[in-house]
């Protein structure tokens, strides 16, 4: 029952407007990866569970919101065919035994009859659960090569029997139904093995962008590590920083599992992070913290004043953050911005910021075209920059909300000329500046680089005239006391 408690803890967060992976890092134990995946669990299922619970009999109105949760809980691992702990007693656990084939029914009802979402969610509200839409949805699983595991592999083996197919725009992503996610968990033998790393498709996205690097890649905030298995696979070495400790710890075991050696975790603040401690690196992937309301596993009624309050707070840390990805690192060539949420005050308004404060350093590419939703309409960018960016909007595309934005550094990547990876990348076109701007650029940074050697040699010349005075000094003082004394003789 250990793990009903932080889950319970983790899901009471949730409700007042928390994140799921958040909630769950600042109340999870050494079995993180078993109660994120409870609480989403919960969370996605909320309603439908919530109405099989009350059709089963399985509720009763004296229970306070702790002990409604608990017994969310525990009805999840009921219909989804974990059980109940051993040694788990009480009322509540006899009722979930007694009712178990009823409840599985009924959920499996609410589940999938689109006609009951609506009873669902008027009996989440009225018992006090948040809940949100109980359609099934798709689930995805990545083929992890680092362990030389493939698509077509993986379908020979299982695809039959867990109903895989590979998808169209993340090569070695495999699609699963939902009804397989049951199967198919973290205790599933391909996923512990290290095979398969159970991954939304939106979240692939920023590695994808990236695209295949000559060099070394700098993952700023990596935790939990997904991301980072992915880059792994694409780059020399990888370095991934994260400053929470307990964040650090998953992002350190999930690495390790995934068997990727090429990766250097280190605890450490992005914003203390500069080209000369990471000289070799020649990429980064930034994906700040955020709100996370593009994951479909979020709470969907929060408190709009502190929504907002909290939304301008991350803004600003993701715009220094993404700002310093920019100016900071002199030999990347290559930079993508990614959240997982669905905010212009996350996403266009600091894709906007950053753009002005790079001065024309860098400019956006056209991330993954073949991707259909792009970004929206922002003052501060043009028609063909909002059309780089890319979203993926949890309610049309049916995977989670995502924003994504891909800058290349001018100098180093001209028009039209394949500086990015087409294949995997962005399309191989810098959207802005113009070229007469490229050529003032150029302009401008060999005048700066001449009169920075400039002032350096006048400092080095001043330090060495100030260096000698001291000695000549010193030679003269001997001579001025032997004057003195014969006077005083």
């Amino acid at each position: 029952m250990r793990i009903y408690g932080s889950a319970e803890a983790a899901l009471a967060l949730v409700d007042r407007g928390q994140s799921v992976k958040n909630a769950v890092y600042k109340n999870a134990g050494a079995d993180v990866r078993q109660t994120l995946a409870l609480v989403s669990g919960v969370t996605a299922q909320r309603s439908a569970l919530g109405l099989a619970m009350d059709r089963a009999g399985v509720t009763d109105k004296t229970w306070n919101a702790k002990q409604k949760r608990v017994a969310s809980l525990a009805a999840y691992d009921v219909v989804n065919g974990r059980g109940l702990p051993k040694r788990a007693g009480g009322k509540l656990v006899r009722l979930l035994k007694d009712k178990a084939e009823t409840l599985k029914a009924e959920f499996d009802k609410a589940l999938n009859h689109p006609a009951e979402e609506e009873k669902g969610r008027k009996w989440s509200s009225s018992f006090g659960f948040l809940g949100t839409t109980p359609r099934p949805r798709r689930r995805f699983a990545r083929c992890n090569s680092l362990v030389g595991a493939t698509a077509a592999r993986i379908i020979a083996e299982v695809g039959r029997e867990l109903q895989m197919k590979e998808d169209d725009v993340v090569p070695g992503l495999l699609e699963f139904p939902d009804s397989i996610g049951r199967t198919l968990n973290a205790s599933h033998d391909l996923v512990t093995s290290g095979k398969l790393i159970l991954q939304d498709k939106a979240s692939c996205f920023p590695a994808l962008a990236l695209g295949a690097v000559d060099g070394d890649v700098l993952d700023m905030c990596a935790a939990p590590g997904n991301k980072t298995t992915q880059l792994a696979e694409a780059a020399k070495t990888v370095f991934a920083l994260d400053r929470d400790k307990k964040r650090f710890d998953v992002l350190a075991r999930r690495v390790r599992e995934a068997g990727a050696r090429n990766v250097r975790c280190h605890l450490a603040n992005c914003l203390d992070a500069d080209g000369a401690a990471y000289p070799t690196v020649k990429a980064i992937l930034l994906d700040p913290s955020c709100s996370g309301s593009g994951v479909l596993l979020m709470s969907c009624q929060t408190d709009t004043s502190a929504s907002s309050r909290r939304l301008a707070e991350l803004a600003k840390f993701q715009s220094t953050a993404l700002k310093r990805a920019l100016s900071a690192f002199p030999n990347v060539d290559r930079v993508v911005y990614s959240t997982c949420s669905v905010h212009d005050v996350e996403n266009e308004d600091v894709v906007a910021g950053a753009l002005a404060a790079a001065k024309g350093a860098f400019a956006l590419a056209k991330c993954l075209p073949r991707w259909h939703r792009r970004g929206r309409e922002h003052p501060a960018l043009s028609a063909a920059q909002s059309d780089a960016l890319l979203r993926a909007d949890p309610n049309l595309d049916d995977i989670h909300g995502f924003f994504v934005a891909l800058f290349v550094r001018v100098d180093k990547c001209p028009i039209g000329g394949g500086g990015v990876d087409g294949g995997g990348g962005g399309g191989g076109v810098v959207v802005e500046p113009p070229i007469k701007n490229q050529r003032r650029l150029l302009l401008k940074r060999k005048l700066q680089v001449r009169r920075r050697e400039f002032m350096r040699g006048l400092f080095l010349d001043a330090f060495c005239v100030v260096q000698q005075q001291p000695q000549e000094e010193d030679q003269q003082r001997p001579r001025k006391k032997r004057q003195h004394r014969l006077l005083q003789e």
